[in-house]
């Protein structure tokens, strides 16, 4: 048996507390008014009237129970009404229809026996018995109203919770699709930077006769590069950080997203490294080009690059960006070598290149082609389509 709520305990002594005070009225009302002697009779029926009104403590658990048990009762007296009352009621909240007109039918049976051996005339008779029977009845529809009403309460809550864990499924299907967001930003920022200073770290490494200055220029780059780096996983780390619902510290602002616009310098930044590339670009209004094509066109042509710079870091790479009316075209290229200084991959460059081409409707092939001199070249090319 589950414990009692505040509010049922409230229900109970509300409940035993006014069925105790009619059964004192209606035997004091007997007594004196219709001069019922106080013998074996009264007292009996004052005694059972009293355990009936104490039995209502436990209709919860056993509401025919104890309607049946108050049925017996109201039999032989009417001190025991109002308990009898909140026993159909309890039924009524708590079992089916057709147990609850069940009770109503055996109660207004007895109602009806009881008055009509009663000792009053006929036209007193006649207004007890049809006033029982209007309240009993209004009794039993207000117990089937509040059960429906329960039971649309609870319907209500339960939705109210399958909504709200539909929704923190919702909000955690999006947390993990932004945090698959910024990993591949991450790849693809940094790897670009951390490649760079592999490039150069390899080279003074197998270069020990070189000159100062070209140990300086160097040594410059890789420091640019690192710090470029830094600058960066701080930024996506700050995002990060705001993802997972804490505050950014105050230097972590957001630089601009790349763009279409970025990718001249992006390439001269490449080329500065010490990367041979050739680059055309055929773009009517970068400004026109929608932010999210742009980043995507961004981000290809970066990791690209750092493929290239990986695995064939000393041959030149071919790059040319075309827009046409439908889509773009990116086509990288460059000659393979068979040894070279590159730093190890995983694939997970082409992993994110194709997931964020296919995001952005377009399609990416890659893959080996014999070249005009019949060297082996790696080429990748995308074809996104230009309404986002």
């Amino acid at each position: 048996m589950r414990a009692r709520s505040l509010r049922d305990i409230t229900a109970d002594v509300f409940a035993v507390g006014s069925s105790l005070l009619i059964v004192v009225a209606a035997a004091v009302d007997a007594h004196y008014t219709n001069g019922l002697p106080i013998g074996v009779y009264f007292v009996a029926a004052l005694v059972v009237s009293v355990l009936g009104c104490l039995a209502l403590l436990w209709r919860r658990q056993w509401p025919v129970h104890i309607a049946v048990g108050l049925m017996v009762i109201s039999l032989f007296t009417d001190f025991a009404g109002l308990a009898a009352l909140f026993a159909i009621f309890a039924v009524g909240v708590r079992r089916s229809l057709r147990t609850t007109l069940l009770v109503c039918a055996g109660h207004i049976a007895v109602v009806v026996t009881y008055y009509l051996r009663a000792s009053v005339i006929a036209a007193e008779q006649i207004a007890y018995i049809t006033f029982s029977i209007v309240v009993i009845v209004i009794v039993a529809l207000w117990a089937r109203w509040a059960k429906n009403r329960r039971r649309h309460l609870s319907e209500l809550r339960e939705q109210a919770r399958s909504t709200a864990a539909l929704a923190e499924s919702e909000a955690e299907r999006l947390r993990s699709l932004e945090r698959e967001r910024i990993a591949r930003e991450m790849h693809d920022v940094l790897a670009h930077r951390i490649s760079m200073v592999t490039l150069h770290a390899g080279a003074l490494e197998v270069r020990p006769d070189a000159t100062p200055e070209e140990v300086a220029r160097t040594a410059g780059v890789i420091r640019v590069s690192a710090r470029e780096a830094l600058d960066d996983l701080r930024e996506i780390l700050g995002v990060l950080r705001s993802v997972d619902g804490g505050e950014s510290e105050p230097g972590d602002k957001q630089r601009p997203q790349p763009s279409v616009a970025d990718l001249p310098q992006l390439i001269a930044g490449a080329q500065a490294g010490g990367q041979d590339i050739q680059y055309a670009e055929a773009i009517d209004d970068p400004a026109a080009i929608p932010d999210s094509l742009g980043r995507t066109l961004y981000r290809v042509t970066q990791e690209g690059l750092t493929n290239a710079r990986k695995h064939a870091p000393t041959e030149p790479v071919t790059v040319s960006v075309e827009q046409s009316a439908e889509e773009i075209h990116i086509h990288l290229y460059n000659t393979l070598m068979r040894h070279a200084i590159a730093a190890p991959g995983a694939r997970q460059g082409l992993i994110g290149m194709e997931e964020r081409v296919q995001l952005a409707g377009g399609t990416l092939r890659h893959g080996v082609r014999r070249g005009a001199d019949g060297q082996p070249e790696f080429h990748l090319e995308v074809w996104i389509p230009c309404r986002q």
